[in-house]
């Protein structure tokens, strides 16, 4: 195949796998009313009183749409928290608030949960539609922690290069609503989650930090999170205090969690559109994982050594993180992508790589991600693109922009992980 057809059915892969994992259609299948009983996520709830719906991260408006289309009037009130505004609906409030740095708008909307939470009685069903993104939508800062802490926190283990489990951690410990606190502030109320993962191996415990999910590693592993990524005397003493202050065991929560979609649902539509168009499909779920310009090399190391003589195709998930170190523009996919530029041009035929944010959004770039090929090496000497420098200022968008590699697909309006497909 020709490098303009593998570039093309590079783009059609990832197109099969974005439509697989379309959060209003995963809701739909989760949720259905059958009189006055409800079925959700595969458990029927036979009772007649209250709904409350919140619905919260970067997929939270089309997760909420679809499930007020289900619900219609059985629902008594609904809260939606997105980075987008959302349509008006009725028996709605929205916020749109700050992503990945929380903001007042979030704090705003998160006091409006742990309100709505608060009417919550026993009979009734709090519904939490979850979805990537969540952890910085919704702050509720514990007691003696201040959103402006949050925000430090938060922004320098991003640029320290933290990834989301050890991010989320921390997260959990200084708030009202993560770590299971959603559940606790809901009980005695019965609390389902539908969510739709963002995180390596879909932990229940990650995916928004777990608004209704206990983790009993959280305080170690934020503790740990702080020791490798902060110097001594960096952590405010309230903030250190509120990590290591031990909660009460929760008891009779009724809260259930059931993930709806990921990545490995991604990956499942797009190895099935691969092999349609007559590739040998390999998947490798939550390969992508470190440090995104060492991920780039080792993904194509990975493809030479399953490659043969007819046409493959590698497709990886996962997160991979990024140390900022320079001024530039750009994000963990285009990162990948252009770490992988040298390593592809040793290759003897044509061989594409494409990896994006499902979201639409990479980093702090407007694009989606980088694709790249076996030429694409040569493109950057005759441009005087220096592939090493570029990356050292954390400039990817930039360079990939000049070399024709740039994926923009604008915002997705899903979140399941990151995606990198070879093909060759």
């Amino acid at each position: 195949m020709t490098r303009a057809g593998l570039r093309a059915a590079a783009r059609q892969i990832l197109r099969a796998g974005l439509t697989a994992v379309e959060p209003g259609h995963l809701i739909r299948t989760q949720l259905r009313v059958l009189g006055s009983d409800l079925r959700v996520g595969g458990a029927w709830i036979k009772h007649k009183s209250r709904v409350f719906v919140v619905s919260a991260g970067k997929a939270a408006v089309p997760m909420a749409r679809a499930a007020l289309e289900v619900l219609g009037r059985r629902m008594t009130s609904a809260i939606v928290i997105a980075p987008e505004k959302a349509p008006r609906w009725p028996r709605t409030v929205s916020f749109v608030s700050g992503h990945p740095i929380p903001d007042a708008a979030g704090l705003r909307a998160g006091q409006r949960v742990i309100e709505l939470l608060s009417q919550a009685e026993r009979n009734d069903l709090v519904l939490l539609l979850l979805s990537g993104g969540a952890s910085a939508l919704m702050p509720a800062p514990i007691e003696g922690v201040s959103l402006r802490e949050k925000q430090r926190m938060t922004r320098l283990l991003l640029r320290r290069g933290a990834a989301i489990g050890e991010i989320n951690a921390v997260r959990s410990r200084l708030s009202r609503l993560k770590g299971g606190g959603f559940a606790r502030l809901a009980a005695p109320a019965r609390v389902v989650t539908l969510a739709l993962s963002d995180v390596p191996g879909d932990d229940k415990r990650v995916i928004g930090s777990g608004p209704a999910v206990e983790d009993r590693r959280a305080p170690d592993r934020a503790r740990q999170t702080l020791r490798k990524f902060f110097t001594d005397g960096e952590v405010p003493l309230n903030v250190a205090r509120a990590i290591n202050r031990a909660r009460a065991k929760a008891r009779g929560l009724r809260a259930r969690t059931v993930v709806v979609g990921g990545g490995r649902t991604f990956a499942r539509a797009a190895g099935e559109e691969a092999r349609r168009l007559g590739f040998k499909v390999q998947v490798r779920a939550d390969a992508l994982q470190g440090e995104a310009r060492r991920c780039g090399p080792a993904l194509v190391a990975m493809f030479e050594r399953r490659r043969g003589r007819e046409p493959r195709c590698l497709i990886a998930t996962g997160e991979t993180v990024v140390k900022v170190l320079g001024p530039g523009t750009g994000g963990r996919n285009q990162e990948l992508a252009l770490s992988a530029v040298p390593a592809l041009a040793r290759f003897p035929r044509p061989t594409v790589l494409a990896a994006f944010a499902t979201d639409g959004r990479d980093g702090t770039s407007w694009a989606s991600g980088g694709l790249v090929d076996d030429r694409t090496a040569q493109r950057a000497l005759d441009l005087g693109v220096s592939v090493e420098k570029t990356l050292a200022r954390n400039d990817s968008t930039r360079a990939l922009k000049r070399l024709r590699g740039l994926v923009v697909t604008g915002v997705t309006g899903t979140n399941v992980a990151d995606v990198a497909v070879l093909l060759g």
